[in-house]
């Protein structure tokens, strides 16, 4: 960095050197011989500083070009500003004096600004300017760096303790004598005192490095209350004095007390939380206020105060208070008193007018016994009502509805009293009363009726149990009664004759009875009666159960879906019930994992099934079953269904080529030859065999339209509709065990065309009705399955009879690479 210095000094002193033609040696001369200006700056430690110069020139055309700043008794200079280059100033400051501290400022005026002083700034500086044209010009800056004093301090004379803000009270009328002492500051500070805006003298004493100020107030008046008191210490213009205030607090005597709460308000409401105010005038500090409920003391509050523009010396009390139904006629009273002054106690007094929300009770009359009312006697209550104000309205309720008077019901209200003539069990339940003013509503607390009476059914509907013989049903008899019943009776009744059932069978418990009924035979089936019995009497109207022959339900029929890529419908004919109340239920497993995806049951009739979101690209059986209290159906189980997905557009595949096109259409011509001539080579090995064999192995029998197996068993191949079950095959399948049906190792491939006097109809679909029942007969063609199945029917209606019908189907593929 001295290189740098040294070639920024040579440049200053080359162009001074430099002077215009219009100025002479004697201007030079004179202007050399002139003494340097003097000009003194200050700065506070640890703030910003301005070194002033002057860096105007006496042309207004010149213009300046550098500008250096020395350090008295540094030859180098610790600060350039190159301003030849106004839109590139180069800046430099010496690292050994202010560093990145210091910058260069030229408006309003030229002068170099040092940020964070310090005690070593303080020194004498030189600023040279060097111009254009004019010739340099030199100016002195004798910098000096102020220390600024140390807060001040007040002290009361009477402890001696420190305050910063706040001296201990002074009470009227006493002399206030305090002490203001400041440690250091150079140059010495200036001590002084103020109230409020107003200079007070005091007597200043000068130590080494301290200054102190002593006042004296005397007597101390209460309107210098709240007055602030300041000591201040400053030792220059530069930077705010620095001040400790401390705010005059004075001992008052209370002058009044007024529960200011009672003049705005009539009356309080119960239960709710109300501000009370109590003003205290005249009395400093806050006085201690306390409030009082008659005789006892309600709180002693930490008040919160309040203090007036117009006279300081107020003090309010803010106290909450929630009155309740008992304090209407209380007396509220506010006491103040200041401590610190004898005898400053004074009070002030409300008496309480509370209003409150009716308070409400409900008896029987005086001549009932509420535990002997039966049924045909007449009841009243009478309701008790204590309010402030007065209840406008009576309302009686029962069983939380409101009654009303109604006199040919039996109903009737008078005054305070509710009159039931001839009550019922009906009438039984909770009464109570409701009184309403304007503050609200008072409800009593409910009153048991407890009318006595024969029991009586609890279920209004009669019940129907399906069994089997030999199984047992438990029949639950639950009665309503008052008082409970003391004996349950069970009848069996069949073509208008009642038995009396063995007690034995029954548990009886409270108003509960449970009869376990077991049918032997189908004479054992019919109705069952429940009587109860109470010290009231026998019931009327007995429990009905009816106990009918039941067992599962049958298979669901004529079954059919409907699919698309995402959902599926399945619609069905409902069968025999087994006796009992039923629901339908279908099952989606997907396969080949045989997990259950989906379950739906619905209990509509007649059943149908829907299923929307289904998962593109799997493959679900179809399971149908009818459930009723007795367990499920045999399943019906429909075809395999694949849920297949859209393929996505994709306008870049779309574009073919024409050679793509043409081969194309040769593999499928040639692939149209080859199966041609392997369907006339199946056609051809069939009708050989046809003659070959003298006698078939395989039969179709047919009686009449009724196609059946041997068991009586129902053939159907089963299209996009199946309305009886798929039995897959055993592990023998029908190839194996029948010489006669040929086997065929094409894959999936159509039959249609392929037509003998065996398989004249194995491409269409046939639908038959035998006995009211839908059959359907569907290609193979329509099958999704690559295996052989074997498929029967069993109907639970009927008993098909005929010999047993096998058939086997096997998928062609067609293949062509």
């Amino acid at each position: 960095m001295a290189p740098a210095g040294h070639l920024v000094l040579t440049f200053g002193l080359l162009t001074s050197m430099i002077r215009p033609s219009w100025q002479t040696s004697d201007d030079v001369l004179k202007d050399l011989d002139k003494p340097v200006p003097v000009v003194s700056a200050a700065g506070v430690l640890g703030q910003r500083a301005d070194l002033p110069c002057e860096i105007a020139s006496k042309s207004s055309e010149d213009m300046v070009r550098m500008v250096l700043w020395f350090k008295e008794g540094d030859g180098e200079p610790i600060f350039s500003a190159d301003l030849r280059n106004m839109s590139n100033q180069k800046i430099w400051s010496s690292p050994n004096v202010f560093n990145d501290r210091a910058s260069f400022k030229m408006a309003p005026f030229g002068r170099l600004v040092v940020k964070s002083v310090s005690m070593g700034d303080e020194s004498m500086y030189r600023c040279r300017v060097d111009f254009k044209n004019s010739p340099t010009k030199n100016i002195k800056i004798n910098f000096t760096v102020i220390v600024p004093p140390e807060r001040p301090e007040i002290f009361d004379f009477r402890n001696k303790d420190k305050q910063h803000r706040k001296i201990e009270a002074f009470n009227e009328g006493q002399e206030l004598r305090l002490l203001c002492q400041v440690i250091g500051g150079r140059p010495r500070p200036k001590v002084v005192w103020f109230l409020e805006s107003q200079l007070i003298e005091g007597r200043t004493e000068i130590l080494d490095n301290m200054v102190k100020n002593i006042i004296t107030i005397n007597p101390v008046s209460r309107y210098q209350l709240h007055s602030r008191l300041a000591c201040n210490a400053s030792n220059t213009h530069l930077i705010t004095a620095s001040i400790r205030q401390i705010t005059l607090d004075v001992n008052l005597k209370p002058l009044s007390v007024d529960v200011i709460t009672k003049d705005e308000r009539a009356y309080l409401s119960a239960e709710k939380t109300y501000r009370i105010e109590c003003r205290v005038k005249g009395s400093r500090p806050a006085p201690v206020i306390t409030w009082y409920k008659n005789s006892n003391l309600l709180i002693k509050h930490p008040v919160k105060m309040s203090t007036s523009s117009s006279d300081p010396n107020v003090t309010i009390s803010y106290v909450p208070f929630k009155p309740g139904a008992d304090d209407n006629n209380s007396k509220l009273t506010c006491r103040a008193e200041n401590p610190m002054v004898a005898n400053s106690s004074m009070e002030d007094t409300w008496i309480l007018n509370v209003h409150y929300v009716p308070r409400v009770r409900i008896n029987f009359g005086s001549s009932l016994n509420p535990t002997d009312i039966k049924e045909g006697d007449d009841v009243y209550f009478e309701c008790e009502v204590n309010s402030n104000p007065r209840a406008h309205r009576l309302v009686w309720f029962h069983n939380d509805k409101e009654i009303h008077h109604n006199v040919t019901g039996g109903v009737i209200l008078i005054n305070i009293s509710l009159v039931l003539q001839k009550v019922t069990r009906q009438s039984a339940g909770e009464y109570s009363c409701m009184a309403i003013n304007t503050e609200g509503r008072g409800v009593s607390q409910p009153i048991n009726l407890a009318v006595r009476f024969v029991p009586i059914c609890k279920s209004d509907k009669d019940q129907t149990f399906g069994a089997l013989k030999q199984e047992t049903v438990s029949l639950r008899c639950e009665v309503d009664s008052n008082p409970a019943p003391q004996t349950f009776y069970w009848q069996f009744n069949s073509a208008g004759v009642n038995q009396d059932l063995p007690s034995s069978r029954a548990i009886s418990f409270d108003t509960v009875s449970i009869y376990n009924y077991t049918p032997q035979h189908d004479m054992e089936y019919g109705s069952i009666d429940c009587y109860a019995e109470n010290h009231i009497g026998k019931q009327v109207m007995p429990c009905r159960y009816t106990i009918v022959a039941a067992g599962r339900p049958f298979p669901l029929q004529n079954c059919t879906s409907n699919h698309t890529d995402s959902s599926l419908q399945v619609s069905c004919v409902e069968n025999f019930d087994g006796g009992l109340p039923q629901v339908f239920l279908m099952e989606l497993v997907e396969l080949p994992t045989y997990v259950t995806k989906f379950n739906i049951s619905v209990n509509q009739t007649p059943p149908e099934f829907k299923i929307f979101g289904i998962e593109a690209g799997t493959t679900y059986e179809i399971r149908l079953y009818a459930v009723n209290a007795k367990g499920k159906s045999d399943p019906v189980i429909l075809e395999t269904v694949t849920f297949k997905g859209v393929a996505k557009y994709s306008s870049a595949s779309s574009e073919l080529r024409m050679d793509s096109v043409i081969t194309a259409l040769a593999t499928l011509t040639f692939c149209t030859v080859i199966l041609v001539i392997v369907i006339g080579l199946i056609i051809h090995r069939r009708r050989r065999r046809k003659y070959l064999n003298e006698k078939p192995k395989l039969h179709l029998h047919q009686d009449g339209d009724d196609t059946t197996s041997a068991n009586g068993a129902l053939l159907n191949l089963s299209g996009n509709s199946s309305p009886h079950p798929l039995v897959r095959p055993s592990a023998l399948t029908a190839e194996d065990s029948d010489p006669d049906i040929i086997p065929n190792h094409f894959g999936k491939r159509s039959m249609k065309g392929i037509e003998n006097e065996l398989f004249k109809t194995l491409s269409k679909t046939t639908r038959r009705k035998e006995n009211g029942v839908d059959n359907t007969m569907t290609s193979a063609e329509d099958s999704d399955e690559l295996e052989p199945m074997l498929i029967s029917v069993d109907s639970p209606i009927q008993k098909l009879k005929g010999p047993e019908v096998v058939t086997a189907l096997h998928r062609m593929q067609e293949s062509c690479i």
